[in-house]
Parts: structure tokens; C-alpha cells; sequence
């Protein structure tokens, strides 16, 4: 283990910095001995003093009545003195007496020069005898009770009278202490407790994320995938989203190490459609897209598996670098990309090694500032709104798209075959992600019904497709080949599955590029007609066009396997 002052370790910081020309560039990582032990919550937030919340308490049981009493006693003298001063029925203008400013007591002068007496109760003393000799002893016995406690309190007011002098003459003193009291315990108490609003530091908060919650006991091997039933009887669309944990960006299942081989395969046969980087031929790429992905993957292998999955994943060294162990497949990789030689191949093979590594699909967004030539007289695009555009991605399970057809397009080019969505989401998906705040995690969930295709659909059979022909000198759309209805009856139970994507979205501190993700599930429709919701499942079909965008129903090939499926799952 190095320690933060070794040359080696200053060393390797240098020689990371020096290629800052080169590609990505990343902030220097945590200390050595503090990354091997980043499951530990102590080093997530800052510490809290055990004594911290019983001088809360006795503050608020000792300072604040007093301070509550003075603010109260202010505010009635400013709005007496504000009745005396009105004209005409104010007080001064009706002869009153001017209103006494607020004080802890009165003053001395204004005491009685006569002394005080204390009274008490003597208890009943049987003398034995009767007439006036008992009733002298009687009263001799009171007046020693009286005399003795009337010096008690005598002796206690002299001890008190010079404290009590000094409170009444250095009571404004005395109020501007508390008061000064009462800001310094808050501004500390604000600057040592952390709040949940408060923004953490890169180093202590892995690169400005907030605190990742560990679980220190889990097992995937045990841990099933997340039941997702998004159905409704109409679907609608809307952008559908809900605020989730940064600690719940990335889950894992059972199902973990069976996906990871399935990825492997998939990258040996179809490399340059899972993986991609917008303009990474180019002599002069932009840089922003590699400073984005070498952010991301530092974030990943860093901090987040290591702090989450302590169980799955570790940190440990190896020639003198820091690397990332899974304990599930036995491969290791560094925390940090070296640039490498070579254009592009440095943050190919970024993307390649955390598509090797979680079952999650990244798609990396950026803004772009500059306004197309038919936007150049549009005035309803506020300055300063940014229009995003697909950068890089590591995707082995998309939905129905090639992702290299994506690749530079802006959210509404990504999106154009979706029905309604230029009318009823482009304007505010634009003003979403424009607006989306760094710590801030959001996420959504789709659903469609696949039937012969697995869970890499890069080439179709997800979505409705048509085909062009010219009849006449005119274009003629029609449903594309294999695009006929499938009869009740045959359908092939077996291949036919729900399939729903977990949607998240979130943006980097650093380089402030969103980071778009997704999780893909099956579920076989064996397995909803079990749990009881296959009615529920058919109406949510018929609803496909009922909704506000009728067209979704075609869209999601609804027109081919709706009916087939309805009677299975109502049978």
C-alpha cells in the first residue's frame, strides 16, 4: 500500500496529469489507503461527535427559552413604542407615559428602602401548661423561626445583590452574548452536521457524488431481479419519472454472471454495434467525450461497485496502481484509464471493460450550444438551452434501434419514430435534461411484448416497421415482411416475453454530461399469468390505444401479436 507522500504515488499522479492533451482528465483519485476501504460508511461522511445531539438538547432546553423570551420582550417594545409615537391617538399625543424599554429586572432605585419580612409556620408546641405563660412561649418559638429564616434569606439577597446589580446595569451586553451566542452554535452546528441538501466534495463524496449506501451482507447469487409491472389500462405517454438513490443506480441479481457471458459473446461477434464513440475516426475529436466517459468509468469501478457491492467487488493493488477485483468472474481492472495510444481506441476500450462488467447499458449524452440553420430564426428556443446529443455508448441490449444510427443525433432525432413525441415531449424532455441537477437521480420504466427475439434486438422485431414501394410515381408505405398477424393459438408461448427497461438518468459532476442508463428484464408471460395478472396485462394491450398517443399501439407491433397474446393470457 502506497501512502499519499511516496514518490511512487506522486509519481503516478504526474504522470497522469502530463497527459492532459491527450484525452480524458480526470481529478486525482482518493488516497491508496483510503481506496481499499471505501465500503466503509465513516469515509463516506464526515463524522458526527456523540456529544453533538446532548448539546443540542441543552441548548434548546437552557438558551432558547431566555432567547425567546428577549425576542419577544423587543418585539413588544417596538410596537408599543410605535402606539406612542402615532399621531393624534398615539400615546404620547394622549399625555401616556413613555413605554419602559425591555429589562431583565427592575432597577434598584426603584425598590423599597423598607425591609422585607419572611413569614413562616411554626408547628403547635404542647408546653404543658395553659393561659399566658404557654401563649409567651408560643410566641417566642415563632419569632426564632422567623428571626432565623428572615436571616437566611438576608444573607442569600447579599450574596446576590452585586450579580444582580451588574445584570441590571450590563443587560444589553448580556442580550447581545446570547444572541451572539445563539448565531455562532448555529453556524457551527450548520457547518460540522451535513445536510441532505448540502453538495459533498469530490474526494470525500467519489468525484462529487453523494454517499453511496453499502451493503455490506449481500448475496447475488440469492437476490432475484426486480419484478417490474408497469402496465396500466391506459397507457399515456408522459415522461413518468421518479427520484431514486444514487445508491440505487446500478442492481444485481442471480441472473449476474449468466448476463456478463451473454456480453461476451455479444462483443466477440457484434463489437462495433455495442460499442461506439460519436466522431472517434476524426483527427480532431471532441474532447469532452472523452473526459465524460473517463469521468463515468473512474465513478463506476472506483467508487460505486467497490462502495455498494463490497461482496462482489474490491480494491486492491497491482503493480503499483490501484485496481478493481470481481470476485465473481475473477477479472481485474484498473480504477483509472490510461490513455494509450491511438484514436479513439483509449475510451473504446473504457466503454468495452464497464460493458464487461455491470449488466447496465450506458448511452452518454452532451450538450451542444450551437443552433441548426432552420433554428437560427426561432425565437421560442431560449438562449442557453442546451440540445443534447448522443456522444458514446456501451449498449448490448437495445430495443428494437442500431445504436450506430443514433450516434451524434440530438434526443429528437433519437426519438423521431416514436409516435407524439415531437408534440407532447420534445419541448419539455429538452427543458428536463437541460435542468437536471448534479447528486440528482431519476428513473423510469417502459414496457413492450417481444415474440421470437432475444434480448439483443439491434436489427428489429421490437418495433413497427414499414416498407416503401413506388406505384404510379407515387410512395406507398406498407407493413414490412414478417409483419403479419399471428392467429390466436399460435403463438409461441416460450418466445414470447414482457419486456420492461429500468430508465435512469443523472449527470456527471465534473464534465456535467448525462449519463442515460438502462437495465433490460424479461419475464416470460407464463410467469404474469401465474402471479394472477394476466387480465391485467391484456386491458393494458387494449390500452395501448386508448391513451393520448393511439398510434404506440402499432408502434409496440401490437397490431401483430396483441390479439394472440390477449387469448393466452385470458385462457
Amino acid at each position: 500500500m502506497l501512502p499519499p507522500d511516496d514518490p511512487t504515488y506522486e509519481e503516478q499522479l504526474h504522470q497522469r496529469n502530463s497527459k492532459e492533451s491527450h484525452g480524458v482528465v480526470l481529478h486525482p483519485p482518493p488516497e491508496p489507503n483510503l481506496r481499499r476501504e471505501l465500503g466503509r460508511s465513516d469515509l463516506r461522511t464526515p463524522p458526527s461527535s456523540p456529544f453533538l445531539r446532548p448539546h443540542v438538547f441543552l441548548g434548546i432546553i437552557t438558551i432558547f427559552p431566555w432567547a425567546a423570551l428577549i425576542v419577544f420582550d423587543v418585539l413588544l417594545y417596538i410596537w408599543r413604542m410605535g402606539a406612542y409615537e402615532f399621531p393624534v391617538i398615539g400615546g404620547r399625543a394622549r399625555g401616556m407615559q413613555r413605554p419602559r424599554a425591555p429589562t431583565l429586572n427592575v432597577n434598584v432605585g426603584e425598590r423599597s428602602e423598607v425591609p422585607r419580612r419572611v413569614f413562616g409556620l411554626g408547628a403547635a408546641v404542647n408546653t404543658g401548661g395553659g393561659g399566658e405563660v404557654g401563649e409567651q412561649v408560643e410566641v417566642k418559638r415563632r419569632e426564632r423561626v422567623v428571626t432565623d429564616t428572615d436571616g437566611m434569606s438576608t444573607r442569600f439577597q447579599a450574596y446576590l445583590e452585586p450579580w444582580t446589580f451588574h445584570l441590571e446595569r450590563t443587560h444589553p451586553s448580556i442580550i447581545l452574548l446570547l444572541v451572539l451566542g445563539i448565531w455562532i452554535f448555529v453556524y457551527w452546528n450548520r457547518k460540522t452536521v451535513p445536510s441532505k441538501h448540502d453538495s459533498p466534495s469530490g474526494e470525500e463524496q467519489g468525484y462529487g457524488y453523494p454517499p453511496i449506501t453499502p451493503l455490506p451482507t449481500f448475496n447475488w447469487e440469492t437476490t432475484n431481479p426486480l419484478a417490474l409491472r408497469p402496465f396500466k389500462p391506459k397507457y399515456h405517454l408522459t415522461m413518468g419519472l421518479s427520484t431514486i438513490s444514487i445508491s440505487d443506480l446500478i442492481p444485481m441479481d442471480k441472473t449476474y454472471k449468466e448476463r456478463m457471458a451473454l456480453r461476451a459473446s455479444l462483443l466477440e461477434e457484434y463489437r462495433h454495434v455495442v460499442l461506439g464513440v460519436h466522431d472517434a475516426a476524426d483527427a480532431d475529436p471532441d474532447p469532452r467525450i472523452r473526459q465524460a466517459v473517463g469521468e463515468l468509468y473512474a465513478f463506476i469501478m472506483g467508487t460505486y461497485l467497490p462502495s455498494r457491492y463490497p461482496t462482489m467487488f474490491s480494491l486492491s493493488h497491482s503493480n503499483k496502481s490501484v485496481v478493481l477485483e470481481n470476485k465473481v468472474t475473477g477479472e481485474t481492472y484498473p480504477v483509472d484509464m490510461d490513455e494509450g495510444e491511438g484514436q479513439g481506441q483509449p475510451i473504446l476500450k473504457a466503454l468495452e471493460i464497464l460493458g464487461q462488467t455491470v449488466d447496465e447499458d450506458f448511452l452518454i449524452l452532451l450538450p451542444e450550444r450551437t443552433r441548426t440553420p432552420h433554428e437560427a430564426h426561432r425565437n421560442d428556443i431560449p438562449k442557453g438551452e442546451e440540445k443534447y446529443f448522443l456522444a458514446a455508448y456501451t449498449t448490448y441490449f437495445p430495443s428494437g434501434f442500431d445504436p450506430r444510427t443514433k450516434l451524434g443525433l440530438r434526443l429528437a432525432a433519437i426519438h423521431g419514430p416514436v409516435p407524439g413525441y415531437q408534440d407532447k415531449l420534445e419541448r419539455s424532455m429538452d427543458r428536463f435534461f437541460a435542468r437536471v441537477e448534479v447528486g440528482k437521480v431519476v428513473a423510469r420504466v417502459n414496457w413492450s411484448i417481444t415474440t421470437e427475439t432475444g434480448l439483443f434486438a439491434a436489427f428489429g422485431g421490437v418495433h413497427g416497421e414499414t416498407s416503401t414501394s413506388t406505384t404510379g410515381g407515387e410512395e406507398i408505405e406498407s407493413a414490412a415482411a414478417g409483419s403479419e398477424e399471428i392467429e390466436a393459438g399460435m403463438l409461441d408461448v416460450d418466445s414470447t416475453v414482457l419486456r420492461c427497461e429500468r430508465q435512469t438518468l443523472h449527470r456527471l459532476p465534473q464534465t456535467k454530461a448525462l449519463v442515460f442508463a438502462f437495465h433490460t428484464y424479461t419475464y416470460p408471460l407464463q410467469t404474469i399469468k401465474d402471479e394472477g395478472l394476466g387480465e391485467e396485462l391484456a386491458t393494458a394491450i387494449d390500452g395501448l390505444k386508448a391513451g393520448n398517443v393511439p398510434g404506440m399501439h402499432w408502434y409496440k407491433r401490437g397490431s401483430i401479436w396483441g390479439e394472440a397474446v390477449k387469448h393466452f393470457l385470458r385462457s
